[in-house]
């Protein structure tokens, strides 16, 4: 078959099809995702549990193993990792790849609710189950704030209102803040002054340790 030939005798034909591709490939293009790091669903949640003073083999033994019961009754399990630590105890659960995005919000809270219930087969002086299931958050944007003529915690209270705006507007998920000034009070002692009063300087620290708690 003369493809050439068919085009020019079928010149209206060959139009449409033209037509077509081109109305196509616009609507393609506007639908491409332009996120510098794309979102992504993954399927696994972490479930972080302390056992303060407990050796590998208690943890795996008096709470890895519950957990880990508990967390295989969901149907939505496709298979469970541990990693038991003197003092922590580390549970990787992976979901069946059959289930989308819009399902794991179901699930997670499911995942809660049995992790929940288990907690009281836990012993004494475990620390609160800590489930992590936000693996697949990306930063679309990321913007600096500066400011030489304000003071940093004047920046701070402008960071903050300005998250507050921002997790207002429709599509934005998560804001986050970073780079936060830490404060810190200094006190200067003199020595020499405490040394004629004979005030050690560990007194000093301790009255202050005291005043803070």
């Amino acid at each position: 078959m003369n493809i050439a030939k068919y085009s020019m005798e079928r010149k209206t034909t060959s139009w449409m099809f033209f037509l077509v591709l081109l109305i196509g490939g616009l609507v393609a293009l506007t639908q491409l995702g332009r996120l510098e790091d794309p979102k992504f669903t993954i399927k696994q949640a972490m479930v972080i549990t302390p056992y303060s003073g407990a050796s590998a083999q208690q943890v795996e033994e008096e709470v890895t193993y519950r957990l880990e019961n508990a967390i295989q009754e969901l149907s939505y399990v496709d298979h469970v990792r541990s990693i038991s630590k003197p003092g922590l105890s580390q549970i990787t659960v992976e979901m069946k790849s059959i289930y989308r995005a819009e399902h794991l919000r179901q699930i997670w809270d499911e995942l809660r609710r049995k992790i929940n219930d288990a907690k009281t087969q836990l012993p004494l002086g475990t620390g609160e189950p800590i489930i992590r299931d936000d693996f697949a958050d990306v930063y679309g944007v990321m913007m600096a704030i500066t400011g030489p003529d304000y003071s940093y915690k004047d920046i701070e209270h402008y960071a903050d209102f300005l998250r507050r705006e921002l997790v207002l507007i429709d599509g934005v998920g998560k804001v986050m803040l970073a780079g936060e000034q830490q404060e810190q009070v200094v006190v200067e002692v003199s020595r020499s002054r405490l040394a004629n009063f004979g005030i050690p300087p560990s007194r000093i620290a301790g009255l202050l340790q005291t005043q803070n708690a």
